[in-house]
């Protein structure tokens, strides 16, 4: 005898392809972004910090706004700095400079303000003063260079 029960239609099956699919990615990202709050832990190891920092700006950097990916990069920057790689830490403070203060965008800030604020983030105990000399070092240049 067969079956009365009436079949899936295409648009059920189209529902329930979309749900699972954004269930997909909504459990990847959400993973992702667990795993990548290590980038900003200061008491972590410097070199499991930066693995952390670049995974994330690799795998979920392209959904970031440009303060997230700066801060990205000067946690980066900080480890790096930690690691004694003071070129290298440099460099990202420098790459993080414009996207800041919307030097990079229509969407421009005071670069005075924007550097108060960050350099009162690197006070934080947990950060080496190597790395905020580092990092007064990478807005002198970046000014020096934008006059």
């Amino acid at each position: 005898m067969p079956s009365t029960e009436p079949r899936d239609t295409p648009k059920q099956w189209l529902k329930a392809i979309a749900i699972w699919a954004f269930l997909g990615f909504w459990i990847c990202f959400f993973s992702f972004s667990l795993y990548a709050s290590g980038c900003h832990k200061f008491s972590r190891p410097a070199d499991e910090r930066l693995h952390k920092c670049e995974n994330s700006l690799r795998f979920t950097g392209f959904l970031f706004t440009d303060h997230q990916r700066a801060t990205n990069l000067i946690n980066q920057g900080i480890a790096q700095a930690d690691l004694g790689e003071d070129v290298k830490a440099i460099a990202l403070f420098t790459k993080a400079i414009p996207l800041l203060t919307g030097a990079s965008s229509s969407n421009r800030r005071p670069l005075k303000l924007q550097i108060e604020i960050l350099d009162r983030k690197m006070r934080d105990p947990a950060i080496l003063p190597r790395a905020r000399n580092l990092f007064q070092t990478a807005v002198s240049e970046w000014v020096k260079s934008r006059s």
